[in-house]
């Protein structure tokens, strides 16, 4: 595994963890219509163009969502999210976002806080793990150092008895 590699995968974490952000983003702007009463009145294609607008990583998928919801093709509009996330909630949060206008307009709201809280958890998942692996970054040199600090002491006094020893026999 080379250098390219690495870095091509840091950026492929980097850019999953950005639509992730930019689809937390959507599913509040989605729970604000829902509040404001916006939703029962928006098709599904005119919802897929408004996140559009509002994203920059995830425009092409809500375009292309708009595109199929456009021709009538639920089933390709719902698979379109999971192409670019490839999560396991981000098939059924697209087939939620191509259904939009199939949900009772009472449970959109408990629906959309669903994935909300479900996203949240995963990006606080993975914020906890990253910092942890750079607490233990950091503690990995000051734990070497000590090491190094004791393996001194030990050959100084090895070394000092070696020295002691050998002044007796002279």
């Amino acid at each position: 595994m080379g250098i390219r590699d690495i870095v091509r995968s840091f950026r492929l974490i980097r850019r999953c963890d950005l639509m992730q952000r930019e689809l937390i983003q959507s599913l509040y702007y989605l729970k604000n219509m829902v509040i404001l009463g916006k939703g029962r009145s928006m098709s599904s294609e005119l919802l897929m163009e408004e996140l559009a607008e509002i994203c920059e990583i995830l425009k092409p998928a809500f375009q292309d969502m708009a595109h199929y919801l456009h021709i009538y093709d639920k089933e390709s509009a719902a698979e379109v999210l999971n192409g670019y996330l490839n999560t396991g909630f981000s098939r059924d949060l697209g087939i939620v976002l191509a259904g939009w206008e199939d949900i009772p307009p009472d449970e959109l709201l408990g629906t959309v806080e669903i994935y909300l809280d479900s996203l949240r958890e995963d990006s606080r998942g993975k914020r906890e793990k990253r910092d942890e692996i750079i607490s233990e970054l950091i503690y990995f040199p000051v734990v070497l150092n000590a090491m190094l600090v004791l393996t001194d002491f030990v050959f100084v006094a090895y070394f000092i008895e070696q020295q002691a020893m050998f002044n007796q026999l002279f």
